[in-house]
């Protein structure tokens, strides 16, 4: 299956539930992240669909089409060729259920491909989970679920949990893990957020500059521990404009092996980063 194949099959499964869909999004963002090592620069863009299949269930959609390009500082880096641009592809379907007034049911399947140039049915990891949502009255309730990811570069199964209070009118705490965030909103046009999360992903090396130490694929891992301040401007009914910046600590870039043995590491333990982003809402 070619890289083409897998996008057009994604955006047909995708636009076949927005047409009869009652609201989606379309999000577009790139951002810039600094170390002493390496510049990195990420692109994305993402669709989402939610229906209503009745007044208790949400069926939700969503497409995501991620570019990543690296320009090492030190040209010493014999590897500076071979790995600085990377690929991501993920189609995610989640069902909301609400079982009463208290308790909600959340499901998300999340099948993913990261790679360089070349995409194949190797490349594909299937992340998902399930999440149980209760409410203890208008201002409180509380997230437990378990899931499949990326956050930490490899990909396992953790625990996740968010309680959520809303403050006032105009400030709200999701505090939990994979992230805890601030919201603060002065008018219907502005919101800030402080946010401190971890996350994480990782691709498959088409050719390895490591060719002389293994004979297998290998790959490579980001993670890091974020904290960012977000500004989102309401311009209007539909668009909206959102600025991030912020700093990753504890930044993880690291090549290994299909055994897990480490072949090279471009840890870098911080950097700033900037975000810019539009997105539409209908």
């Amino acid at each position: 299956m070619t890289k083409n194949t897998f996008t057009n099959l994604l955006f047909m499964i995708a636009t076949s539930f927005i047409s009869a869909q009652q609201t989606y999004d379309i999000d577009a963002n790139t951002n810039t992240q600094s170390t002493s090592i390496f510049n990195k620069n990420e692109n994305k863009i993402k669709v989402s669909a939610k229906t209503l299949i009745n007044p208790k269930t949400a069926l939700i959609n969503s497409v995501e089409l991620l570019n990543i390009s690296i320009d090492y500082k030190m040209t010493n880096y014999n590897y500076a060729e071979q790995l600085n641009s990377f690929n991501r592809i993920a189609y995610n379907i989640g069902i909301e259920h609400e079982f009463s007034s208290k308790t909600k049911l959340n499901f998300n399947f999340n099948p993913a491909a990261g790679f360089q140039k070349d995409f194949g049915a190797s490349d594909i990891i299937l992340l998902g989970g399930l999440e149980i949502e209760y409410h203890f009255n208008p201002k409180n309730f509380l997230k437990l679920g378990i899931q499949r990811n990326t956050i930490f570069g490899k990909t396992q199964i953790l625990p996740t949990i968010t309680f959520h209070h809303q403050v006032n009118q105009k400030l709200s705490i999701d505090a939990g893990f994979p992230s805890t965030s601030f919201s603060y909103s002065n008018n219907a046009r502005n919101q800030f957020i402080y946010t401190t999360s971890f996350s994480g992903s990782s691709y498959n090396i088409d050719q390895s500059p490591f060719s002389n130490k293994l004979t297998t694929l290998s790959k490579v891992e980001f993670s890091n521990l974020n904290t960012q301040l977000e500004y989102e401007r309401n311009v209007d009914s539909n668009w909206y404009l959102n600025l991030k910046g912020g700093y990753d600590f504890n930044k993880k870039f690291i090549a290994i092996d299909q055994k897990n043995n480490l072949l090279n590491d471009l840890n870098n333990s911080k950097g700033y980063i900037l975000s810019f982003g539009i997105k539409y809402k209908l």
